[in-house]
């Protein structure tokens, strides 16, 4: 289905209430019936754009990861090291400290490695980007192990209050998920 500008802005409207809602309800408890309330829509509208509260929430999660890898992708420069990347990435993520408390509140991380690995399935180039080398292959469980690390390793950092900076933690990627896949 082809969404117009006003549809994706409904769409997105529809995600920010269910992460406005998480922020005083555990996910499990938040019905489509609360959303359409909050939002002042008919369940019908709501369904229009989504199957289900997780359809909603994927979308969510989906939206961000493909502003990760824009976010990413719009400041990589052709010498650009590794590690500069990873504290794009990181950077951006940060940004997004509200949802990623609320994943991590709501016990969510295994939709976001799902949404990521699909993601990722999708994207050869965003692969490439992650592992810094267009000609390395992989398997289904390395690119899993790889993506779960990563995951793992910034919920974490997220859940302590990001205590080491950007810098520190981009090194930190590097040396613990990256450097191992290159040898």
């Amino acid at each position: 289905m082809a969404f117009t500008e006003l549809s994706l802005r409904r769409q997105e409207e529809i995600e920010a209430a269910l992460l406005e809602r998480m922020q005083n309800t555990p996910y499990q408890q938040i019905t489509v019936t609360d959303l359409t309330r909050q939002l002042g829509i008919a369940r019908k509208s709501f369904y229009y754009y989504f199957p289900s509260r997780e359809a909603c929430f994927e979308s969510l999660t989906d939206r961000l990861i493909q502003e990760s890898a824009l976010h990413v992708s719009r400041k990589q420069t052709d010498d650009q090291e590794i590690v500069q990347i990873y504290e794009e990435n990181l950077r951006f993520w940060i940004s997004q400290k509200l949802f990623l408390n609320l994943v991590i509140r709501n016990n969510l991380g295994h939709i976001l490695l799902a949404r990521t690995m699909h993601h990722i399935r999708r994207e050869e180039k965003l692969v490439q980007l992650l592992l810094g080398t267009p000609s390395m292959e992989f398997d289904e469980d390395i690119l899993l192990f790889y993506v779960n690390g990563q995951l793992g390793l910034l919920l974490n950092w997220c859940a302590q209050g990001f205590p080491l900076s950007v810098e520190a933690m981009a090194r930190k990627y590097l040396r613990l998920m990256h450097s191992p896949l290159l040898s």
